[in-house]
C-alpha cells in the first residue's frame, strides 16, 4: 500500500525542515512525498534542498514548482495531480506527523479493508483549543457518516485525513481555489459522499498554532469565504440528503 503525502510550501522557513524531518522518520517507509513550492518568498525552498542533499532513505521526494503564488487549494490539487499513491494525506509546512502515524493507518487498512478515508487524533500546540477525537469508529454508510460529522466525532481539517485516491478522483473532491477555510467545504463534500470511514483515537498528526496563522488573524474575507462555503454546503445538502436529515441540519447549519 503505497501513500502520497502532499505538502504546500509557503513562507515556512522556520518549520519545514522539522516538518520533512517527520515524514523522513516514519517507520512506514512506501511513501512518496510531494513538496508543493507555491512561489514561497522565503527561504523555505533553500532549506527543502538541503534536507533532499542529505537524505538517504527510501521515500520518494518530489518537487513541484507553481509560476506565481496560488495559494493553498491550488498547491493541495498539484499535488494530487502527479500523485501515485493508493491514498493521499495532505499534511501543512508548519506541521509534523507522528513517528508511527503512516505505519498506524496501514494497520487500520488491513484490518478494515479498502474505505474511503481514514482519519487519525492529533495533537495541538497553541493557544486555541481544538477539541480531539473522542472515540475510535468504523462506520459504513453515508448517512452514518454524515451523521457523525454534523455531531462533531470527526474534524473537519483536511489534515489528519487519509484519503483513497480513487475515491477523491472519482467523487470530484478538488480542493476550490482562493478560499479561506476551505477545509469546511472538502470536509462536508467527503461526508455525503463517503460510504466506508475508520476514525483512529491515537494520534498522528501535530498540530501548531502560529500568531500569525489565519485562525488567529481573521479579517473580513475569513467571514465572507465561511458564509459563501456555508451557502455551498446547504445547495449541496438539498441536492443529495435524504429529508429524514433536515432537521439536523437546520440546527447544524444554523450552528
Amino acid at each position: 500500500m503505497k501513500f502520497s503525502i502532499i505538502i504546500p510550501v509557503y513562507n515556512v522557513e522556520k518549520y519545514i525542515v522539522n516538518c520533512l524531518n517527520s515524514v523522513a522518520n516514519q517507520l512506514y517507509d512506501d511513501i512518496e512525498c510531494i513538496i508543493v513550492d507555491d512561489c514561497s518568498p522565503d527561504n523555505s525552498m533553500i532549506h527543502v534542498a538541503s534536507f533532499l542533499e542529505q537524505y538517504e532513505g527510501k521515500i520518494i521526494f518530489k518537487i513541484v514548482t507553481h509560476e506565481k503564488n496560488q495559494g493553498l487549494s491550488a498547491a493541495r490539487n498539484s499535488g494530487v495531480k502527479i500523485a501515485t499513491g493508493d491514498y493521499l494525506f495532505f499534511l501543512d509546512s508548519d506541521d509534523e506527523l507522528s513517528l508511527n502515524a503512516l505505519e498506524l493507518f496501514a494497520s487500520y487498512l488491513k484490518e478494515y479493508g479498502n474505505v474511503d478515508f481514514l482519519i487519525g487524533n492529533f495533537e495541538v500546540l497553541g493557544r486555541l483549543h481544538y477539541s480531539s477525537l473522542q472515540a475510535e469508529f468504523f462506520l459504513d454508510s453515508t448517512d452514518e457518516i454524515l451523521e457523525a460529522y454534523i455531531h462533531g466525532k470527526w474534524h473537519v481539517m483536511a489534515w489528519a485525513k487519509l484519503i483513497n485516491h480513487d475515491f477523491f478522483l472519482k467523487e470530484n473532491l478538488w480542493f476550490k481555489d482562493g478560499l479561506l477555510h476551505e477545509d469546511e467545504l472538502f470536509s462536508f463534500r467527503l461526508a455525503v459522499s463517503a460510504s466506508r470511514m475508520v476514525s483512529i483515537k491515537e494520534s498522528v498528526y501535530r498540530y501548531f498554532i502560529r500568531n500569525n496563522s489565519i485562525m488567529s488573524n481573521k479579517k473580513g474575507k475569513n467571514y465572507w469565504d465561511y458564509l459563501w462555503i456555508v451557502a455551498e454546503n446547504v445547495k449541496l445538502a438539498y441536492k443529495q440528503i435524504p429529508e429524514s436529515f433536515y432537521p439536523l441540519l437546520y440546527s447544524y447549519f444554523v450552528s
